[in-house]
């Protein structure tokens, strides 16, 4: 019984103390690498995301994404 209640506790502690995504994040390094070539931004509200990519140097349009 007393295993069953920490086994609860534990699982039930993560969920506490997690971070929200709600915000904007743009991306920075990508597989260990930094990325400098394009600009990612992804947006996070309300059970939502919305995601743009655009190249730095040339502002040209790449994706978009959301759901």
């Amino acid at each position: 019984m007393k295993t069953l209640v920490v086994i609860t506790i534990l699982l039930f502690s993560d969920v506490l103390y997690s971070q929200s995504m709600e915000g904007s994040w743009k991306l920075v390094e990508e597989n260990g690498a930094p990325v400098i070539e394009k600009e990612v931004i992804r947006i996070y509200q309300d059970d939502y995301f919305a995601e743009a990519a655009r190249k730095v140097e040339t502002k040209e349009f790449l994706w978009a994404l959301g759901g």
